[in-house]
């Protein structure tokens, strides 16, 4: 089945900030967390998030690194679920490659959106996404909300943070909603052309392209 558009779902009410060395998640994934990042424990951008870690730097639009996961309700073939991801990343020009890490194979895909802003102006950032299969579970990391400067100073600590997750064996996941199965890179993606960027904290999303 053709994976369905991509689309955001932000929850804009707000979570604490937790300081700690690792981050995980009962679905079965933990990660180091990079040095000048917090764990907003809790937070769900997307029905499928199971982490979300943050900048702390005080910027008008902090990093964010998001762990999304849904439940295939099967084993999924990796080849099956990085074809589906690079079509649905086709329509931006994503630059697809599948890399072999110490912890698996993935594929990453590098791309480019343009993020609504407040007052209608537009923001063009570079995001960096790993998808892979574990078990049942489609694992899709992101590296999001930098403008091209900035992701080229923050995409090393990213890489590295995807090459030591540590993954076990769950029976559920972050969504399961049936509907997203077919199309599970669709509903992981973070942000496509023309939608919102991430909320800061306490902030409420901006509006996207023709809301109120």
């Amino acid at each position: 089945m053709k994976p369905t558009s991509l689309c955001l779902a932000l929850l804009c009410a707000g979570a604490p900030l937790a300081s700690a060395q690792t981050a995980s998640h009962p679905v079965g994934i933990e990660v180091d967390v990079p040095e000048g990042y917090a764990w907003k424990q809790g937070y769900r951008y997307k029905p499928s998030t199971v982490i979300y870690l943050e900048g702390t730097a005080p910027e008008a639009h902090p990093p964010a690194i998001i762990v999304n996961a849904i439940d295939m309700g099967r084993e999924v073939p990796s080849e099956d679920l990085f074809r589906q991801t690079r079509e649905v990343f086709a329509d931006l020009d994503g630059q697809a490659e599948e890399v072999e890490l110490p912890n698996g194979r993935y594929l990453r895909v590098d791309f480019q959106v343009q993020l609504a802003e407040k007052g209608g102006t537009r923001r063009t950032v570079r995001q960096r996404c790993y998808a892979r299969m574990h078990g049942r579970t489609a694992f899709y990391f992101f590296l999001a909300n930098l403008e091209p400067e900035r992701f080229a100073r923050a995409v090393t600590a990213f890489d590295a943070l995807v090459a030591g997750a540590r993954f076990e064996a769950r029976t559920g996941a972050g969504s399961t909603d049936p509907e997203s199965r077919p199309a599970a890179a669709s509903e992981a993606a973070p942000a496509r052309e023309g939608e919102a960027a991430p909320a800061r904290e306490g902030e409420a999303a901006p509006a996207r392209e023709g809301e109120a």
